[in-house]
């Protein structure tokens, strides 16, 4: 109903977005759409699979600083994990993270959920390469339940040379509850 003005005010607001209003749901649609064939390997892409994450920062000042330093990373795959603050924060402090800058931690741990701001190269191996266990998937999110990435619960991972920034404050929100966590402001 909206599409086309969604459409409008996005590509005013970042210049030359490319959007896709569909949802895949096995990784041959995603072979098949040739989507990702739009993105050369260092590209920076916003991936999200959810709508209730929330901006809530007052700019964006951190969210810059990590784009940046995602693009200067010489890691192969790069990723920040931009909203659960309560369980990434918690994450890291579990895995001892390791200061990358006063506004992010780094970890070395490959983060399969739907919202996250990536290079091109490890979304493509995450939709492309990397072969799901199970044909359909709703989100991506569902590759935490493949031992071959996440072993024994989480504590162990594989060996990819990946960089995944840890922002040390809330920037966006997922608003559909932490009640899970016990988190209240």
């Amino acid at each position: 109903m909206y599409q086309s003005e969604l459409n409008d005010l996005i590509n005013k607001l970042f210049c030359n977005a490319f959007i896709y209003f569909d949802r895949f749901t096995s990784q041959e649609q995603w072979i098949n759409s040739k989507i990702l064939n739009n993105f050369n390997d260092d590209d920076i892409i916003l991936f999200t699979q959810n709508d209730d994450h929330i901006f809530i920062d007052c700019d964006l000042k951190v969210i810059n600083e990590g784009i940046e330093l995602l693009k200067n990373s010489s890691n192969k795959f790069k990723s920040l994990y931009y909203s659960h603050f309560p369980e990434i924060v918690n994450l890291a402090r579990k895995l001892q993270a390791h200061n990358i800058s006063d506004n992010y931690y780094g970890l070395n741990v490959p983060i399969t959920d739907s919202i996250q701001i990536v290079n091109a190269k490890y979304i493509k191996y995450l939709l492309l390469e990397y072969k799901w266990k199970h044909d359909h998937m709703i989100r991506i999110d569902e590759l935490i339940r493949d031992r071959r990435i996440w072993q024994h619960h989480g504590t162990h991972v594989f060996n990819l040379d990946i960089l995944t920034l840890v922002p040390k404050k809330e920037l966006f929100r997922h608003f559909d509850g932490y009640s899970h966590v016990s988190y209240q402001r």
